[in-house]
């Protein structure tokens, strides 16, 4: 295992297929299938109070969603649709807990643009790793 600032984000529609964004700048946008109703956002998670015992975070965090649209209309960070697997929203900012679903029920796609804030992600050493450390 190794500590990387990569969350290894993943789009999960409601039977576990994967749907790959497109970046556009800062957003990443997914065009769902027809019929999905709820998307997971699965990604690596940490508990930044394990990283560094003087932070007072015990929460597993995943990734900080910063903005999201479905269907091009702007979607508060305390809507409902944001069901399990988040935390509570801060000024700006939603952390998911690494299996976040929202509720997408009639939508056909889906924006966000995730905080950039870089947490020390554990996750297993890939081949690619390994080469890149020589």
């Amino acid at each position: 295992y190794a500590v990387a600032a990569d969350p290894r984000l993943r789009f999960l529609a409601d039977d576990g297929e994967a749907i790959v964004p497109q970046a556009f700048g800062a957003w990443l946008c997914l065009a769902l299938p027809e019929g999905t109703r709820r998307l997971r956002l699965a990604s690596q998670q940490v508990r930044p109070a394990e990283f560094d015992r003087t932070h007072p975070d015990p929460r597993r965090l995943g990734v900080a969603v910063a903005e999201l649209r479905l269907d091009d209309r702007p979607v508060p960070l305390d809507d409902p649709r944001l069901c399990a697997g988040w935390h509570a929203p801060e000024p700006g900012l939603r952390w998911t807990d690494g299996a976040a679903l929202i509720d997408v029920t009639g939508t056909s796609l889906v924006e966000l643009r995730t905080a950039p804030i870089a947490l020390p992600y554990v996750g297993p050493v890939t081949a690619q790793v390994r080469a890149a450390a020589g």
